[in-house]
C-alpha cells in the first residue's frame, strides 16, 4: 500500500498540531502503509524536520520509496510542455505515473482534479485523502487507506 503526501498537508501529519486524520495517516504509514516521494515533492517535504527524521527511520524499515529526481523532473517537464495539468503540481502527477501510487493526501483542489483525471493518473483511479471538509479520521478515510495498493512503476 502506498501514497504520496503533498507538502500542503505535511504539517497535518508531521507538525506540532496534527489533525486526527493526519495522525491516522501517520499511524497507517508506520504500520501497513508506504510513502513514495522524489524530485520536487521530496525537496518540499524535507523542509519539515520531523518529516526528515521520520523519512530516515521509515526508509530503514522499508516503508518508503525514493523515485529518482531526474526521472520525476523529466516527466514533470513533459507534462508542463503539453499543459496537461490544471494544477501547478505536475511533479505530483509525474510521481504518481512513475511510482504507481494511487493515493494522494492533499487539500489542493486543482491537484485533486488532476489526480482523479484518468488521463493523467490511469487505472486504477487516483484517490484523494483530504481534510478540506473535516479533519476527523472517518471510516471513509480508513477505507481509503485499506484499499491503497502500490502498482508497479510505470503501470
Amino acid at each position: 500500500m502506498c501514497a504520496i503526501l503533498d507538502n500542503d498537508v505535511c504539517a497535518e501529519v508531521f507538525g506540532n498540531k496534527r489533525t486526527p486524520a493526519g495522525k491516522g495517516f501517520l499511524n497507517w504509514l508506520d504500520s501497513k502503509g508506504h510513502l513514495v516521494s522524489g524530485g520536487q515533492n521530496k525537496r518540499e517535504l524535507d523542509g519539515n524536520n520531523t518529516f526528515q527524521a521520520w523519512w530516515q527511520q521509515a526508509t530503514l524499515a522499508g516503508r518508503t520509496t525514493l523515485i529518482n529526481d531526474n526521472q520525476v523532473a523529466q516527466l514533470q517537464r513533459q507534462l508542463e510542455d503539453k499543459k496537461e495539468c490544471r494544477s501547478n503540481d505536475s511533479h505530483i502527477i509525474a510521481l504518481a505515473q512513475i511510482s504507481g501510487a494511487r493515493l494522494l493526501y492533499s487539500n489542493d483542489g486543482a491537484l485533486t482534479d488532476d489526480f482523479r483525471d484518468r488521463d493523467l493518473v490511469p487505472n486504477p483511479r487516483g484517490r484523494v485523502y483530504s481534510t478540506n471538509v473535516t479533519e476527523d479520521f472517518s471510516s471513509h478515510r480508513r477505507k481509503l487507506l485499506r484499499q491503497s495498493h502500490c502498482q508497479s512503476p510505470g503501470s
